[in-house]
């Protein structure tokens, strides 16, 4: 039997997480989510080690977390996505799509490699 994919989706706005969570079920994709003010959820989930994490928090210790906990993850930071007004660092549904496991419909050349940050600048963050 194939690897199913999977993807944890780490939210701090419900309907952004809910509405990802939601996209991503409907591919036949297994998804979890996890609020990041819900520690206890969010850890039992990364232990796990998802393929996949989409990142929805405004500080950097969240991506550190993410990252101790899971490092073979691929990270999809979307925090940037998510603001008041008009930003620069948008990140569209294609990049967690690219983040995921190679499959039959997609080569590898095309994937992030594990402990990968998609959707942050080279030298914005640590």
């Amino acid at each position: 039997m194939a690897h199913r994919p999977s993807v944890l989706v780490v939210f701090r706005h419900a309907l952004l997480g809910e509405g990802l969570a939601a996209r991503l079920k409907a591919l036949g994709i297994e998804v979890t989510s996890a609020e990041v003010q819900d520690s206890p959820t969010l850890v039992t989930a990364l232990q796990d080690h998802p393929d996949v994490v989409v990142v929805e928090c405004a500080d950097d210790g969240c991506l550190e977390r993410v990252a101790r906990l899971s490092p073979e993850s691929r990270v999809v930071d979307v925090s940037a996505s998510v603001t008041r007004g008009y930003t620069g660092d948008t990140v569209g549904f294609e990049a967690i799509l690219s983040a995921l496991p190679p499959s039959a419909e997609q080569p590898a050349a095309s994937r992030a490699p594990p402990g990968n940050v998609a959707g942050r600048r080279e030298g914005t963050h640590p």
